[in-house]
């Protein structure tokens, strides 16, 4: 397969659960995924968004940008483990963002979040990241003050504004619009290593 060094991929997968989707195409996922990410192993109760990831990231030059609109299960359960593990090995974790006042798909049953990531290949680099993990407490046009009617321009001021707001934070911040927690991303992967531990899952060294 030629290689693409795209700037940024952008994707909301689809949900899928994983018992819909049989051992056949599951192999076939697999296959996509052994050439581009060596080592990497999903767990067999992945959903069909987690092979999207990897996927979809293949195309990306070092230091592009990703994001992904999906499922948030992979945060808390333990097929999202290896995903995790794949992210910390080969991205900075810029922010994931979830929201505890709207869901932002009306007709899905799961919980959503937005995930920001850019390839990166220095673990040095991975390691010195700040990671921010953002929860909104109320609805986004209310915080952005910009409805999807309005014109473009004022709608990417509004956004931009945002994102600059989220960035500039360094410590933990709680307002009446959202939180944000600040991590090292070191501290998330000796997180992850315990708590693999705990669930005996095993991850190798970095």
């Amino acid at each position: 397969m030629a290689v693409v060094d795209l700037d940024a991929v952008v994707g909301n997968p689809p949900y899928v659960r994983q018992e819909k989707l049989g051992r056949e195409l599951k192999d076939k996922l697999e296959k996509l995924l052994r050439e581009p990410w060596p080592g990497l192993a999903l767990s067999g109760r992945s959903d069909l968004h987690c092979y999207f990831w990897p996927a979809a990231a293949r195309f990306l030059r070092e230091g592009g940008y990703f994001g992904f609109l999906s499922s948030s299960s992979w945060l808390d359960v333990e097929y999202g483990f290896p995903l995790q593990d794949w992210m910390l090995r080969h991205f900075k974790i810029i922010a994931i963002l979830e929201s505890t006042d709207e869901p932002w798909f009306t007709d899905a049953r799961v919980k959503t979040c937005a995930t920001i990531l850019q390839r990166c290949g220095d673990q040095a680099e991975r390691d010195a990241n700040i990671v921010r993990f953002v929860r909104f407490s109320r609805h986004l046009v209310d915080i952005l003050g910009k409805l999807a009617t309005e014109d473009d321009e004022a709608r990417f001021r509004a956004a931009a504004a945002m994102r600059d707001r989220i960035m500039a934070a360094s410590t933990d911040v709680a307002d009446g619009d959202l939180r944000i927690v600040v991590k090292p991303q070191a501290d998330l992967w000796d997180e992850g290593q315990l708590a693999g531990k705990t669930l005996g899952v095993s991850f190798a060294g970095k």
